[in-house]
């Protein structure tokens, strides 16, 4: 059983992570922010959110301030990715290219428009004051669980060692000193 919560700006790699733990660990992903989410009413959507919430495994991913206190708080690791800003930037512009030449992104379905280009840039522009800062003061209870990467490769690497070294002492039991 592992329930993984990563959070980050838009464009910092929290799909990408997602994906590749998700296939490593053969655990169920899930978009919280997916595109598809904001159609539902706000009843269904919470409704989609609890029952998520009961899974034994799951790794979920969110930029949205509202779904972070619930979630850490059933997460066994969350991880905050700080990419760098300009990383950030760069891979919100390349992703509005690709995506005008037809490539698809989990939860960014459909055509992207001036609008949504603007909101992802805004977002990761302002994230440290209207996100990041908020998050880390409501969460100060859990500050054990929140883990800090400035990049999803290290982050990928730290989690796949954690995992393995909790499924060991879980198998042969805490380790002796």
């Amino acid at each position: 059983m592992t329930k993984i919560y990563i959070t980050g700006a838009p464009g910092s790699g929290k799909s990408y992570l997602a994906r590749r733990l998700a296939a490593k660990l053969d655990i169920p992903w899930y978009d919280l922010d997916s595109d598809h989410l904001y159609d539902l009413n706000h009843d269904d959507r919470d409704a989609y959110y609890q029952q998520l919430l009961t899974q034994d495994s799951w790794i979920c991913e969110a930029v949205t301030l509202g779904l972070h206190t619930k979630w850490v708080e059933v997460a066994d690791l969350v991880v905050l990715l700080e990419t760098p800003l300009a990383y950030r930037v760069w891979r919100i512009l390349l992703r509005t290219v690709l995506k005008g030449l037809g490539v698809t992104f989990s939860g960014q379905e459909g055509r992207e428009t001036w609008y949504k280009l603007r909101y992802r840039l805004q977002e990761t522009w302002r994230y440290d004051e209207r996100h990041k800062i908020p998050f880390l003061s409501t969460c100060t209870l859990y500050q054990d669980r929140i883990h800090v990467f400035s990049d999803n490769s290290h982050a990928r690497r730290w989690l796949l060692k954690t995992i393995k070294y909790r499924k060991l002492t879980t198998k042969i039991g805490a380790p002796r000193v």
